[in-house]
């Protein structure tokens, strides 16, 4: 039975380290199972304290296909964003916002980057209510 997954944390792949990179690993295998899988998360910026090469501190959206051997196949539509946005199975939305990063972490500094996260989703379109839900 095809479940639809929100999976929301701050820390995603492709961080090679701490829990981005088994929910990166989780959320990707249950796509590739078939199930409708939304990642709200941050850019990557761990262990480094700063964003990642290649990622931008704003709002952006990746689609990938992960579509694996034993998952449902739906070949009429081979672009994998079509695919998601359609609610076809295999397919990985992940939904970055925006964040702080401090360049020194501790104390205050670290609560107020986890409360940055946390109040990013907005619900202006960005973030949970329209992006991750599909409304």
């Amino acid at each position: 039975m095809t479940q639809k997954i929100l999976l929301y944390g701050i820390n995603f792949a492709p961080e090679l380290t701490g829990i981005g990179k088994y929910t990166g690993e989780m959320a990707a295998w249950l796509a590739a199972r078939g199930h409708q899988v939304r990642v709200v998360t941050a850019p990557p910026y761990y262990p480094a304290w700063k964003v990642g090469d290649g990622f931008r501190n704003g709002w952006t959206t990746e689609v990938m296909d992960c579509r694996g051997a034993g998952a449902p196949r739906n070949d009429d539509e081979p672009d994998p964003s079509l695919r998601a946005k359609r609610g076809n199975p295999g397919c990985l939305v992940v939904y970055r916002c925006p964040l702080w990063v401090p360049r020194q972490p501790g104390g205050l500094k670290r609560l107020l980057h986890l409360a940055s996260f946390a109040l990013s989703p907005d619900g202006q379109g960005r973030g949970t209510r329209q992006g991750a839900h599909g409304g």
